[in-house]
């Protein structure tokens, strides 16, 4: 199994980061989804990222240098471990940033997140996203999704035409050699498979051809 796997942002989670890792030696690449939080949404404001966690000590630290007072390992709505972190309700109502931070009025500001290492998995994966290496080294997923994309669209290998395991990875391997000679026949007659253009729908259809208006134009014919 290959090491490195580029992957679409469905797969860029924590869970997937980690247990590939751990249990497979694979390193998932890709781009992990942003924030949902409303500091992410909205473009300004200190989000999740803004925060510093000293995990021995299991306390985070705001940007403006203030630690939280509260540390509850629990779980989240569908199952999974979390890390809820709150800071001091005196210390939030006080804090010249607090709109920046959050929408309540009264209530201080709470972290949820992950244990350490889902955490620190997440993080350094869309560390990786902003480098020129990881733009460079994901560009080779465009020739994967070309090549699935001409497989659904030309070979139909979204439906198999049979029943059973042997019968469909037989009809597979016959449609990966079929592309592999169209490909090769198109190599060999310098086309770029790039270029072809899926044809318009019908509503394109009716727009008039440019080059068959000019040529009547220019004869007289209107």
């Amino acid at each position: 199994m290959p090491g490195t796997h580029l992957v679409d942002s469905g797969y860029v989670v924590a869970d997937v980061l980690v247990s590939a890792q751990t249990h497979h030696q694979i390193d998932v690449v890709g781009p992990p989804l942003s924030s949902s939080s409303r500091q992410q949404r909205d473009g300004h404001g200190y989000d999740l990222h803004a925060c510093g966690i000293d995990w021995e000590a299991q306390q985070a630290q705001c940007p403006q240098g203030q630690r939280s007072v509260k540390w509850t390992p629990g779980r989240s709505q569908t199952g999974e471990s979390v890390i809820r972190i709150r800071f001091a309700r005196a210390t939030c109502r006080a804090c010249p940033t607090r709109q920046a931070c959050t929408s309540s009025p009264e209530a201080p500001r709470q972290l949820t997140v992950k244990p350490q290492v889902y955490h620190e998995a997440l993080q350094a994966a869309r560390q990786r996203q902003e480098t020129p290496e990881f733009r460079a080294q994901y560009a080779l997923r465009a020739g994967v999704e070309s090549t699935l994309s001409q497989a659904g669209r030309r070979f139909d290998l979204r439906q198999s035409r049979y029943i059973g395991l042997a019968r469909t990875h037989l009809q597979q391997v016959l449609t990966a050699t079929a592309m592999n000679v169209v490909r090769v026949l198109a190599w060999l007659r310098g086309q770029l498979l790039g270029d072809k253009k899926r044809p318009g729908g019908r509503f394109a259809r009716l727009a008039p051809d440019l080059l068959a208006t000019e040529a009547l134009a220019a004869a007289g014919v209107t």
